[in-house]
């Protein structure tokens, strides 16, 4: 597994950049470059990446990575990893295993017109809901957690408080489960 989130690491330097220099080709706004650069990079990369590696000579890992999924996957109600067991919520029954933490590297944007975001580390929690394993026809397996976020704050003493009435990120729920806590 560790084979493998190298080379993603690697693949997302290398492509996302690729990407990011072929999107920014298309005229902006100065003042909302960066904000609709990180969007479209954000909805088109799919696309691209598929298309771009066909005119390509590339490893046998990216071209089995551009075809994508398999359309079929596996569902499971509970997964172990990262020595942990989760479980989706209303399998569990005597304890609360399906609470998720994961934290990311983000880009924060203060507005549309910032020119110079920030990268900040930030932990999101949130509810475990689902869990799938997508297969790339025989080559890659990875298993993916669907959750629900929510907002969260700390308090005066350094306590985490989660407003489980407050979802967040509703159209981005889906995280790898080698990311999670």
């Amino acid at each position: 597994m560790c084979e493998i989130l190298n080379f993603l690491n690697l693949f997302n330097f290398c492509f996302c950049r690729e990407h990011e220099e072929f999107i920014s080709i298309n005229a902006y706004e100065n003042s909302t470059r960066n904000w609709n650069m990180a969007k479209d990079q954000s909805l088109t990369f799919h696309k691209w990446f598929e298309y771009h590696v066909k005119n390509l000579v590339v490893s046998e890992e990216v071209k089995w990575l551009a075809k994508g999924p398999n359309i079929v996957a596996r569902r499971f109600s509970a997964f172990v990893i990262n020595g942990y067991k989760f479980i989706i919520e209303g399998c569990e029954r005597q304890t609360q295993n399906f609470g998720v933490m994961v934290t990311s590297s983000i880009v924060r944007f203060r507005n549309k017109e910032d020119e110079n975001p920030e990268v900040e580390n930030f932990t999101y929690y949130g509810v475990l809901k689902d869990i799938m394993q997508l297969d790339y026809y025989g080559h890659y397996e990875f298993v993916l957690f669907k959750c629900d976020w929510f907002e969260s704050k700390q308090d005066h003493f350094g306590l985490t408080l989660v407003n489980f009435w407050k979802l967040i990120y509703k159209s981005v729920p889906f995280v790898f489960a080698t990311q999670v806590k």
